[in-house]
C-alpha cells in the first residue's frame, strides 16, 4: 500500500432525472462526476444519470442509495459502456447497489459491480 494518496471527489444527494414527469433518458439525466457519486433520490424506476465524457484512467463510482427505485446510467454523447452501442445505457443499477466505471479508452467505460 502506498503512503497518503489522493482523495476522490465526492458528489452526494443527487436526484436522478429530476424532470416532471421523468424522461428516463440521457437528455434530462443528472450529471455525474469523476469520483464518488451517491444518488439518493430516484422518483421512479429507471431514472437517468449521465457519466462525464470518458477519459483514459478516469474512475466514476456510483451508489444508488434510493431505497425503492433503480437507476439507469448513460455514457456521455458518443461514448460506450463495456464496448456496447454508443449512447446506450448500462443495465439498471438496483436499489442499494454500487458500480465502478473505469475509462479504458477515450470513448469506452468498463463497468465493475462492486456489491
Amino acid at each position: 500500500m502506498g503512503r497518503g494518496g489522493q482523495h476522490l471527489p465526492v458528489q452526494s444527494a443527487i436526484t436522478a432525472d429530476a424532470t416532471n414527469p421523468p424522461t428516463q433518458s440521457s437528455a434530462a439525466a443528472a450529471t455525474l462526476i469523476a469520483g464518488f457519486n451517491e444518488v439518493t433520490v430516484s422518483g421512479s424506476d429507471d431514472d437517468a444519470c449521465l457519466l462525464p465524457p470518458c477519459k483514459i484512467g478516469h474512475v466514476v463510482i456510483v451508489k444508488n442509495a434510493d431505497a425503492s427505485q433503480d437507476i439507469e446510467i448513460f455514457p456521455a454523447s458518443g461514448d460506450t459502456i463495456d464496448g456496447g452501442s454508443a449512447n446506450a445505457h448500462d443495465a439498471a443499477l438496483g436499489e442499494g447497489k454500487s458500480i465502478m466505471y473505469i475509462g479504458t479508452t477515450a470513448t469506452n467505460w468498463v463497468s465493475i459491480e462492486i456489491n
